[in-house]
C-alpha cells in the first residue's frame, strides 16, 4: 500500500493542481482534514471545489467564494465521486453513464451508438463538457477517432453503479426501434417487421413508466412518446402509456398538449374495459379543469365531485387512485383555508401512494402534508422535527424528498436561520433542475422569493416571485397564478412601489378588512398574522397610526403562537415605529 501524505505534501499536490504559488485561506485545513493523505481523494476534492464555484480563479490567483469551514464534504472517496456525479446535468449524467458500460476507454461514436438518433448530435459537447470537468480524457494513442479515457477506474465505476435498472431496457428498445424503422424503410412491412415495432414499444413504454417514477420528465417524455407511436392500439400497455405521457405533459409544462392528449384518452377510456384507467382520466380531468380555470367557481364543485368519487374508489377498494383522489381533495381544502383537514387527508393520501408504489403522487401529497404544517396551527419547531423526519422517511424518492425540502426552507427562513433556508431550497433545485421538473422548479422560485422577503433581500424575493408567476401565468394556472401575484405585491409595498403593487390606493383599508373576515374563518395562522399587518400598514399610510396598534398586537400573538419570530420580530418593529 502506498503511504498517505503529509499534510505540507497534500498542499504540495493541490498547488500543482491549481498550477497555483498559493492556496486561500482555509481551503488547505479543508482538504487536508477530509482527504486524510490519499492523494485522488485531495485531487476529487479540488475538482469538487470548482464544480461548485467554491473555488474560483480571479486572473492569476484562486479565491474562496465563501468559508470553506461552514460546507460539509463527503467523507469516503465514493461519496465524494457519487455526489460530483450528481451535480452533473440529466444529459452529462446520461451520457457519462452510457460510456460506463462501453468501459474505462471509449469513443464518441461507440457512446452515439447507445443514443436514440434524436439526442446523437449532442453527444460530442456532452463529452467535451465532460472532459473539462476532468472526468474523462483524451486518449490520443487510440487509432479511434475522438476516443476518451475515465480520468481514473473509479470514476469509471462511479458512474457504471449509478445506472438505472431500466436502462437496459431502453437501450434494447432503442435497437428493435431502429431495426423496425431500417426494415419500415426498405419495405414491404411485414409481421416480422411488426412484431419487431411492437417489442420495441414494449420496452420504451416500461424505461419510459420508471423513468416517469423517478421524476426524470424529460427521460420519460421521449420515451413514452416513442413507445406510443409503436405500440399498435389494441395493445394492453398502449392507454396506460397514453395516460403516463399525458401527465408527464402537464408536470413539465405542456399544457395544449397534454389537453388535447387528455381529451382523446377520455374518449378511448370510455370504450374500455379498465376500470382503473377511467378513474385516473377522469381525475385527470377535475385537476386540469380547476387549475385552469377561474378559481373561486370551481373550488366548490371541484369538492362535491371528489367526494362522489372517494366513495366510489373506496367501494371498489382502488388504492391506486384513491391515493390520487385524497390529494386532490387536500388542496380543495387548502383553497378552503382548513389546514386540520388538509393534514388529515393528505398524510392518508400519502400512506396510500406509498403502500401501492404510485409515486406519481408522494411528492404531490408530501408536499401538501409540509404545506398543512406550514399554514395550520402547528407550531414552527414541531413542524421543523416532523419535516426533518419525513424527509428521512421519503428519502428513496429524490422529487418528494425536495418538494418536502422546500417547505423545510420556508420554515427554516421564518425562524431566522436564513443560510440553512436557502441551501435546503438550493438543493431542491438542483434536483428538480436536473430532472426538468417545471411545474416544481416555478415552486422553487416561489418558497425563494417568500425567504428572500422574510430576510429583507428584496431585490431576489422580487426576482424570484416574478419568476415564479410568469411560469403560473403562462399555464393559465387559475390556482397558483393569483396566490404568488399577491406574495409579489407584497414585496412591492416592501419598497414602497405602491402604484405598480395596488394599482390605485383607493380601497385599500376596505380589501385589507374583506381578507381579515375571510382569514378569520380559517386555521391559517400565518396568513391571519399577516393580514393584520397588512391592515396595520394601510391604516399608518392614511395617517391613523393610532388605529394600527391593534391588529399588530394581534399579529405579533399570532406569530409567537405559531414560532415565526421573523413574522413577530417585524410587527414588533412597525409597532414600536408608531408608538
Amino acid at each position: 500500500l502506498l503511504d498517505t501524505l503529509q499534510p505540507e505534501e497534500t498542499d504540495t499536490l493541490v498547488l500543482n493542481l491549481l498550477r497555483a504559488t498559493e492556496l486561500p485561506p482555509g481551503v488547505s485545513a479543508k482538504i487536508v482534514e477530509t482527504a486524510g493523505g490519499y492523494p485522488l481523494f485531495a485531487e476529487e476534492i479540488v475538482s469538487m471545489l470548482i464544480d461548485d464555484e467554491l473555488l474560483v480563479r480571479e486572473g492569476d490567483t484562486w479565491v474562496s467564494a465563501r468559508d470553506l469551514s461552514e460546507i460539509s464534504l463527503p467523507h469516503t472517496l465514493a461519496g465524494l465521486l457519487a455526489a460530483r456525479l450528481g451535480r452533473l446535468s440529466g444529459e452529462e449524467r446520461t451520457v457519462l453513464e452510457r460510456a460506463s458500460v462501453i468501459g474505462r476507454d471509449f469513443s464518441t461514436g461507440e457512446v452515439s451508438a447507445l443514443t436514440v438518433a434524436s439526442e446523437r448530435s449532442h453527444v460530442p459537447e456532452l463529452l467535451r463538457s465532460l472532459m473539462r470537468k476532468e472526468l474523462i480524457r483524451p486518449a490520443s494513442e487510440r487509432s479511434v477517432p475522438d476516443a476518451y479515457r475515465f480520468r481514473h477506474l473509479l470514476i469509471r465505476d462511479a458512474a457504471y453503479n449509478r445506472r438505472r435498472i431500466d436502462e437496459g431496457e431502453e437501450i434494447i428498445g432503442y435497437h428493435f426501434e431502429e431495426a423496425h424503422r431500417l426494415l419500415r424503410d426498405v419495405g414491404p412491412v411485414g409481421a416480422h417487421v411488426s412484431e419487431l415495432g411492437r417489442r420495441a414499444g414494449e420496452y420504451l413504454a416500461t424505461s419510459g413508466r420508471r423513468a416517469f417514477e423517478r421524476g426524470d420528465l424529460p427521460a420519460a417524455t421521449n420515451l413514452l412518446r416513442r413507445a406510443a407511436d409503436l405500440l399498435p392500439e389494441d395493445h394492453p400497455a398502449y392507454l396506460e402509456t397514453l395516460a403516463n405521457l399525458q401527465d408527464c405533459m402537464f408536470m413539465s409544462g405542456s399544457i395544449e398538449e397534454a389537453t388535447v392528449l387528455l381529451d382523446d384518452l377520455i374518449e378511448r377510456a370510455s370504450h374500455a374495459e379498465d376500470e382503473e384507467l377511467k378513474s385516473r382520466v377522469e381525475l385527470d380531468r377535475l385537476w386540469l379543469e380547476f387549475t385552469t380555470s377561474a378559481l373561486g367557481s370551481t373550488v366548490e364543485q371541484l369538492g362535491e365531485a371528489l367526494e362522489a368519487v372517494v366513495t366510489k374508489l373506496e367501494q371498489r377498494g382502488d388504492e391506486r387512485n384513491l391515493a390520487t383522489a385524497l390529494e386532490l381533495l387536500a388542496t380543495v381544502q387548502w383553497c378552503s383555508g382548513d389546514a386540520g383537514a388538509m393534514m388529515r387527508q393528505s398524510e392518508r393520501s400519502l400512506a396510500l401512494a406509498r403502500k401501492v408504489g404510485n409515486r406519481r403522487y408522494v411528492a404531490g401529497a408530501a408536499s401538501y402534508v409540509a404545506t398543512a404544517l406550514l399554514a395550520g396551527e402547528t407550531s414552527c419547531s414541531v413542524a421543523l422535527a416532523r419535516l426533518q423526519a419525513l424527509m428521512r422517511e421519503i428519502a428513496d424518492d429524490p422529487v418528494a424528498a425536495a418538494a418536502v425540502g422546500l417547505h423545510l426552507g420556508l420554515l427554516l427562513g421564518m425562524v431566522g436561520r436564513f443560510d440553512e433556508a436557502s441551501a435546503r431550497v438550493a438543493a431542491s433545485r438542483d434536483v428538480f433542475s436536473g430532472l426538468g421538473q417545471s411545474r416544481w422548479l416555478a415552486d422553487t422560485a416561489s418558497k425563494s422569493g417568500l425567504i428572500a422577503r422574510l430576510e429583507g433581500r428584496y431585490d431576489d424575493a422580487r426576482r424570484e416571485l416574478e419568476q415564479s408567476y410568469l411560469y403560473y401565468r403562462e399555464q393559465q394556472d387559475a390556482a397558483n397564478a393569483p396566490m404568488i401575484a399577491c406574495d409579489l405585491g407584497k414585496v412591492l409595498c416592501d419598497v414602497g412601489q405602491y402604484d405598480e403593487a395596488l394599482g390605485s390606493p383607493d380601497g385599500s383599508e376596505r380589501l385589507a378588512r374583506e381578507a381579515l373576515d375571510l382569514v378569520r374563518s380559517t386555521d391559517f395562522v400565518n396568513l391571519h398574522a399577516d393580514v393584520l399587518v397588512d391592515l396595520a400598514e394601510v391604516l399608518i399610510a392614511v395617517d391613523r397610526k393610532p388605529e394600527a396598534a391593534e391588529p399588530l398586537a394581534e399579529a405579533i400573538e399570532l406569530y409567537r403562537r405559531k414560532g415565526n419570530l421573523v413574522g413577530a420580530r417585524r410587527a414588533a418593529s412597525i409597532e414600536a415605529a408608531i408608538a
